[in-house]
């Protein structure tokens, strides 16, 4: 059957959508798993991401998708290990020719009723894993299947490279906030310490870095206690 162009456009435009706001990895890559599905008419995907040197079952949303991924985590072998090692794609269209290669994986696969599987490589420079392909029917798989995973395969890299920018930026406005907050409460201690002491503000500063080295404490710390505890080094 060749591949629904029509959702294959509602993916990409999806695809679109979801790197313009903030997402959970998770929930993009299952809606990225369901709509791969419905484009190749196959019966269910996962996505499989590289963790040291493991390949680990990221998502699925069908059980016996989930099942044969976790065989294959377990053992580390199947196509889909080997599409990740060897950076290309790694097709089966019938399993039943390779039961003596991969005994376990093959034997889950009979128990799901698993027949084809297809395992397209994620590949960049902060990101390996693979977009696997599973099917309950004899299936060829055609170069339009493989460069159509290929896409989508890449736009896994790019769900989970957008967020860890999106969380870098987000970590960097917080500790950016949180030094501006620091500032004000610094500043309000300081005057604290300096109209106690009746001394010049530069003094009243290095008196509270002083202290807060003394105690091996923050200067936000340290000023908080200044305005909030009465502290007066």
């Amino acid at each position: 059957m060749a591949p629904d162009a029509g959702s294959l456009l509602d993916a990409l435009a999806s695809f679109a959508r979801t790197l313009a706001h903030d997402y959970e990895i998770s929930d993009a890559l299952h809606d990225l798993a369901a709509r791969t599905a419905v484009v190749l008419d196959v019966a269910g995907v996962g996505v499989a991401l590289m963790k040291g040197d493991r390949l680990r079952f990221v998502i699925s949303d069908i059980q016996f998708v989930a099942d044969m991924e976790h065989v294959q985590e377990e053992h580390q072998a199947g196509p889909c290990v080997e599409a990740v090692r060897t950076l290309a794609p790694v097709t089966v269209s019938d399993l039943a020719s390779k039961v003596e290669h991969w005994p376990d994986y093959c034997s889950q696969a009979r128990l799901a009723g698993v027949v084809a599987v297809a395992g397209i490589p994620i590949h960049n420079t902060s990101l390996a894993g693979s977009i696997n392909l599973y099917d309950t029917k004899v299936r060829s798989w055609s170069d339009e299947d493989l460069t159509i995973a290929g896409v989508f395969a890449d736009i896994a890299a790019a769900y989970v490279a957008n967020a860890s920018k999106l969380d870098q930026e987000r970590r960097t406005n917080e500790q950016l906030q949180r030094a501006l907050d620091s500032r004000i409460i610094i500043e309000q201690a300081k005057g604290i310490i300096a109209n106690h002491h009746g001394i010049g503000v530069d003094q009243a500063f290095g008196r509270l870095r002083k202290h807060a080295n003394d105690h091996n404490a923050t200067l936000r710390a340290t000023a908080q206690a200044v305005i909030n505890l009465g502290l007066r080094p």
